[in-house]
């Protein structure tokens, strides 16, 4: 017998505990600003908005190579989302796109169920999912259409190839050619989604996914130029630094706790070790096929990324962090299937305790950098508008956002955020007190590192204000996470201080005097800097 609802409540609350803030962080911080690669979109909504676009130029540029990928099924998405904007909105595209993650816990659990588990043991997965370690995957618009819905993806398609229905499998089919056209890994669901019918012994639909997958597999590298950043014969030239990026891709949960590589690598291992008895025991256990398929999905990625990456360093990569949330996640799943009846509840609740302790820790670790990516957007908006440039990228970067932003802003088929309010300077403060300033021309764009100990973000973001006599820029202050006692004793998440970074490239020549602004006042400092080159 089932327990009723009443008794089931607690379970429901933790479940929901995740989900709701996550709809807050989206809410909180997702800016209408399209950043680095977003450019590739805004390219992409420009072109359609021109009178010489027909279907061989639209199917032409959707497919168009990005860097080392084919975007298709991403630039599809946001061409849709902008029909039904009748805008190019990046705030509501990033919270529409991140439906996906949770339509792919909808699956998971969906997997879960039908494997008889109780409810209760899924709650550490919205704990593992919905957290903020991931937050460049969910609040970077080419992240969310790339990797976030490249996990849906592949998990409707696995869950599509173990109904018996006609529909069922060519939806799976059209998944898998979504999947191979958002990235470079998408295309390696070809396997898991052949084991997933090979297990079930489904021969004729195993043959027709292996050539129509196949040859969309095939078509993808058809044209396709190899960038600059993938040094394969570099990376095998030593093997044991490509195990050690592949754990690290696996394992990168870790940096919920600011831990360094070490812990990441010994948690990939074990991912991959959990993935490998699962491989070997599908046949003697009732395990959740979906599940397992993206596991392995995920650890092909990791191999690829690792073999591609690896030569350059080991290191937990921010824009990869939603496939390390889904593997230790799937890796706890497939545990709770391996074990007795007996021993899942005791798992189950050591995983409960552990999950809601990882979550309140990446809150904890990651809030500062929140709140960093939201301020840096809302600055560079603010550049923009006033100076009509960025001012933290490089200056050929900065050529090339005008081809890509200009027209679509005259046609006002895309809208600045509000610019941030810079108050009169005849109502301004004027302190005696300096900052720190360190210049490191050897950084790309020529760093400027400002510091300051007496600025206190917990009441409110800080912006760094650099004028002459023609323009006014903005940069914001950055603070460490307060202590763990202090946090507790105070109630304040930041600590005193902040440290602000901006790149003088893309500055006009002339002299700065420097300032910042707080909760709408502006304090000017007695302190200039020139930029003379």
């Amino acid at each position: 017998m089932r327990p009723s609802i009443r008794y089931l409540w607690p379970a429901y609350l933790l479940f929901l505990i995740p989900i709701f803030t996550y709809g807050w962080f989206l809410n909180a911080f997702a800016i209408n600003l399209p950043w680095a690669d977003d450019s590739a979109f805004m390219l992409y909504i420009h072109h359609r908005s021109l009178p010489s676009d027909t279907w061989a130029t639209f199917w032409a540029d959707t497919f168009r190579q990005h860097i080392d990928h084919r975007i298709a099924t991403p630039r599809l998405l946001i061409w849709l989302t902008t029909l039904l904007q009748g805008e190019l909105n990046f705030r509501t595209t990033i919270i529409l796109g991140n439906l996906s993650v949770l339509a792919s816990v909808g699956l998971l659990y969906r997997s879960f169920r039908r494997s008889g588990h109780r409810f209760w043991l899924f709650v550490p997965v919205c704990f593992l999912i919905f957290q903020p370690v991931h937050y460049v995957d969910s609040l970077w618009t080419i992240c969310v259409y790339q990797h976030n819905f490249l996990i849906f993806w592949v998990l409707l398609a696995l869950e599509c190839l173990q109904s018996s229905r006609t529909w069922a499998f060519v939806l799976a089919i059209l998944a898998a050619l979504a999947a191979t056209y958002s990235g470079g890994n998408g295309m390696f669901l070809w396997l898991p989604g052949l084991l997933v019918l090979l297990i079930q012994k489904k021969y004729r639909w195993a043959g027709l996914w292996a050539v129509i997958v196949g040859v969309g597999g095939i078509m993808y590298f058809i044209g396709l130029q190899t960038s600059q950043e993938t040094h394969i014969k570099e990376s095998l030239s030593q093997p044991l630094e490509v195990i050690k990026c592949a754990a690290v891709f696996l394992g990168g949960m870790t940096s919920a706790f600011s831990l360094a590589n070490t812990p990441a690598i010994g948690l990939g291992l074990v991912i991959s070790l959990i993935l490998v008895l699962s491989l070997l025991l599908v046949t003697r256990k009732t395990l959740s096929l979906s599940t397992l398929g993206l596991l392995l999905f995920l650890a092909m990625s990791a191999g690829a990324v690792a073999l591609s990456r690896s030569w350059s360093g080991i290191a937990i990569t921010d824009r990869y962090q939603i496939y390390a949330a889904f593997a230790l996640m799937a890796a706890y799943l497939l545990v709770i299937d391996l074990l007795r009846p007996s021993l899942r509840n005791s798992m189950g609740v050591a995983a409960i305790f552990a999950s809601i302790l990882f979550w309140i820790s990446a809150w904890y670790e990651k809030y500062p950098l929140l709140i960093k990516y939201r301020d840096s957007l809302l600055c560079e908006s603010s550049n923009w508008q006033r100076n009509g440039r960025f001012l933290d990228v490089l200056l050929f970067h900065n050529q090339a956002f005008q081809y890509a932003y200009v027209p679509l802003i005259t046609k006002q088929i895309y809208q600045f955020p509000a610019a941030i309010p810079i108050p009169d300077s005849a109502a301004s403060t004027v302190l005696k007190d300096t900052l720190a300033l360190q210049y490191d021309p050897s950084f790309p764009g020529k760093l400027i590192t400002v510091k300051s100990e007496q600025i206190d973000l917990n009441s409110g973001p800080v912006y760094l204000i650099l004028k002459s006599a023609n323009s006014q820029w903005l940069a914001p202050f950055l603070a460490k996470p307060n202590g763990k006692v202090q946090f507790l004793k105070t109630g304040k998440p930041l600590f005193q201080g902040g440290t602000a970074q901006f790149m003088t490239e893309s500055l006009p020549r002339g002299m700065y005097q420097l300032g910042f602004v707080q909760q709408h006042k502006l304090y000017w400092l007695p302190q200039y800097f020139t930029k003379t080159d």
